[in-house]
């Protein structure tokens, strides 16, 4: 859909019949946010027969007069009860109906006081939710990432700018909220394919474009370093098991040893650590594993 705005109504326009006209081809940004990015640059219409503008009335006249246009938004509060919200994975109860971007940090102890950036993840993009916007669920649902202290920045994915508050974004990430299957290949313009886990970067003076196509050449592989080796993982997620046999192929698992997991240059949500026995890792490009052994007795 192409993007379309009004620029001014004419003097005979009454406001509210200026608003409603607008309305029709562009929502309010408070919905936009939630809506498909093909809409974000909808510009908001400036009515010569007011003083004032339309984009300096109040929020609260331009809610009502458009609620009676559109029922749905006029009931958005009441269909939000029900509105199951997840950030980074965890499953949030909001006592509050209508809850706006502020009450989201909130429940994870964050605050965008603190340069704390909420981004949502759900739709097939990633966008920024300000403090004040309105959380609209699509389907029921709305899933959020919170980076904290973070700075807001922009990646293309395909045809769609994305928001991102973190300094990279990592390729399964990508792959996550567009809903690109692994039998497509993401490739960074100007560079060869992504590899699994890998970190595009995204503090660079321009927006780095990542493009989907079809894998010609069969699945990649993660490169990682076990105990100084280097070693070349078939797919991105492994185990605690997986990487005892990786440092010591010739012992079993089940012995007279005790083992110890830990990694550094991991991925961005946890680049340091330790990991227990059947627990497992998202593996990036370069991260680092040390597995010891030691002699139950």
């Amino acid at each position: 859909m192409p993007n379309r705005h009004i620029s001014t109504c004419s003097s005979s326009t009454s406001w509210p019949r200026c608003l409603v006209t607008w309305a029709r081809l562009c929502r309010p940004r408070s919905i936009l946010r939630t809506s498909s990015p093909s809409l974000a640059s909808c510009a908001i219409p400036a009515c010569s027969n007011s003083t004032t503008g339309l984009s300096r009335r109040s929020a609260a006249t331009a809610t009502s007069i458009l609620s009676e246009h559109y029922p749905k938004e006029k009931n958005m509060e009441d269909a939000n009860v029900n509105l199951r919200i997840t950030v980074d994975g965890q499953v949030l109860e909001l006592s509050q109906a209508g809850p706006i971007g502020r009450d989201v940090l909130a429940a994870v102890g964050a605050d965008p006081d603190e340069r704390d950036v909420l981004i949502r993840i759900d739709g097939g993009w990633a966008r920024l939710v300000a403090p004040s916007d309105p959380v609209v669920g699509l389907d029921g649902e709305a899933h959020f990432r919170v980076h904290r202290n973070g700075t807001l920045r922009h990646v293309r994915v395909d045809d769609s700018v994305w928001e991102w508050g973190a300094p990279g974004i990592q390729e399964h990430d990508i792959r996550a909220i567009a809903g690109i299957p692994e039998e497509r290949q993401l490739f960074q313009a100007g560079g060869s394919a992504l590899r699994p886990g890998e970190v595009v970067d995204l503090t660079v003076d321009w927006v780095p474009k990542i493009e989907s196509r079809p894998d010609m050449a069969g699945s990649l592989t993660v490169p990682v370093v076990v105990n100084g080796r280097r070693q070349s993982l078939a797919t991105a997620d492994v185990s605690f098991e997986d990487l005892i046999g990786l440092a010591y192929p010739n012992v079993p698992a089940v012995g007279q040893s005790m083992f110890t997991v830990t990694y550094r240059h991991g991925p961005l949500d946890r680049p340091e650590g330790s990991l227990a026995p059947s627990q497992r890792l998202r593996a990036v490009n370069g991260v680092v594993f040390n597995v010891t052994a030691t002699n139950k007795s």
